[in-house]
């Protein structure tokens, strides 16, 4: 996910006596009342501000839809959460998209859900998050970000219980990765499967959608 940044949190903060200075440090083992009331990300979370626009979204060409940005370092800042909407680590990613998960991030499990499931007639899930948010404005589907494809399945199953229909959004690796994960999380749940058209360079519906959106422009200079 490339190199990681000295400095998380913008500033040291302490949680039960511990210093949080060194944000790549592992999380301090705290007892049970003391996690109920203090969650660390969440804490780095209010340091944060809304993202109304980043170089990566804009190299994506997507608003940053379920952002935040750290107004210290400008890395783009994406929470992780539980089905239950509790915050259980942080994703970032660098001006250049360079990405990587906070130290303590409980991905497995866990994702970022772009829209609303109340009322819905069925949810998308896929990898990435410029993904998410490409089929999120282009369909109008709630999406969930799964962060990895080896996560796809389990971030997805609370869903599932609810009983909400699933569309599996895969990515098109060129060693099957993406393909693979994803048929397999759709078959597990009786879900559907939906995967980039096969090109040279489209690895996700993002890249899809960027290649055509570019060639749409050239287009239309010419005219």
């Amino acid at each position: 996910f490339g190199a990681q940044p000295a400095v998380l949190l913008p500033a040291p903060c302490s949680l039960a006596g511990v210093s949080l200075a060194d944000p790549w440090a592992p999380l301090p083992q705290l007892d049970t009342d003391v996690l109920t009331e203090v969650n660390p990300f969440d804490e780095y979370l209010k340091r944060c501000v809304p993202a109304y626009q980043h170089p990566y979204a804009r190299k994506k060409r997507i608003a940053p839809v379920g952002a935040f940005i750290d107004p210290i370092t400008d890395n783009l800042v994406l929470p992780v959460h539980d089905a239950d909407e509790e915050t259980r680590g942080i994703q970032l990613i660098s001006a250049v998209g360079e990405k990587w998960f906070a130290e303590g991030t409980a991905l497995r499990g866990h994702g970022l859900l772009l829209g609303s499931i109340h009322d819905t007639r069925g949810m998308g899930v896929c990898e990435g998050w410029a993904t998410g948010v490409t089929l999120y404005s282009l369909l109008g589907l709630p999406m969930l970000v799964a962060f990895s494809a080896n996560n796809l399945l389990a971030a997805s199953r609370p869903y599932h219980a609810m009983g909400i229909p699933l569309v599996f959004f895969g990515d098109r690796d060129p060693n099957g990765t993406g393909q693979r994960y994803a048929r397999a999380a759709a078959s597990e749940l009786s879900a559907a499967v939906r995967l980039p058209p096969e090109r040279t360079g489209d690895t996700d519906f993002n890249d899809f959608y960027v290649r055509k959106m570019t060639a749409t422009q050239k287009g239309s200079q010419h005219v």
